[in-house]
């Protein structure tokens, strides 16, 4: 928790797993913040309260709060994805301008969007989806669809692709590293829509028809997407 005035800079960081509150809370400060993957916290993503900010290229997701709520100053959001939070993406107010931006809700703003960016199935990792990489069938709507070409933003030689090709052209959404990862990383997608049959079912299927469906929820919850359709046999 930072408050009291000043200015803070983040760059190429990663604000992960906090157990005990938000990733980054402030009050009453200046950010700037670029280029960083805040994930996995047990509050908001980002909570500011009389502040101001200006986020670029950031990733917000998975967080059991918002991805970045802003309850009290003003931000400005660009080229950043806020998905798979379970408040909501980024706060919808007039406080806070988003563009060219990824959120599950929507927000005030130009050119942002409401698609599934697709990471990657790859635990502990938010790599968007390329179309022809390994268990990758489609490619993310955040390639290619932020503002302004990447070397601008000093992410020229970042990639947000698991082979470790550089952004060049347009720049991507979201949160940029430093290379690429194994394929043996990466999973096959989740399913988004399953069937759960407690008499026919088995936990060994893939759970993908009524005719391979699996035996129990549990198995169903640790395989799945979030936010699937789990069908259940009555």
């Amino acid at each position: 928790y930072v408050r009291g005035g000043g200015r803070i800079l983040l760059r190429n960081s990663t604000l992960m797993n906090n157990n005990s509150g938000c990733g980054l809370a402030m009050s009453g400060v200046t950010l700037g913040m670029t280029n960083c993957l805040v994930a996995k916290n047990i509050g908001d993503g980002m909570s500011m309260a009389a502040s101001t900010a200006t986020v670029v290229n950031c990733t917000f997701a998975r967080n059991g709060g918002w991805g970045l709520s802003v309850g009290g100053g003003t931000g400005a959001v660009v080229n950043s994805i806020a998905w798979g939070n379970s408040g909501g993406g980024m706060t919808s107010n007039l406080n806070l301008n988003v563009r060219y931006s990824c959120s599950q809700n929507a927000t005030y703003g130009a050119n942002n969007t409401n698609a599934d960016p697709l990471f990657v199935n790859a635990p502990g990792y938010f790599y968007l989806s390329v179309a022809g990489l390994t268990n990758q069938p489609v490619s993310s709507p955040c390639m290619d669809t932020g503002t302004g070409d990447p070397s601008s933003y000093g992410l020229d030689t970042l990639t947000t692709r698991t082979d470790g090709t550089n952004d060049w052209l347009t720049v991507d959404m979201g949160y940029h590293y430093a290379g690429g990862i194994a394929d043996a990383l990466i999973l096959p997608p989740a399913p988004t829509n399953c069937y759960v049959d407690a008499v026919n079912g088995t936990n060994t299927n893939d759970g993908l028809t009524w005719t391979t469906a699996w035996k129990s929820i549990t198995c169903a919850l640790s395989n799945v997407a979030q936010y699937a359709t789990i069908n259940l046999a009555t």
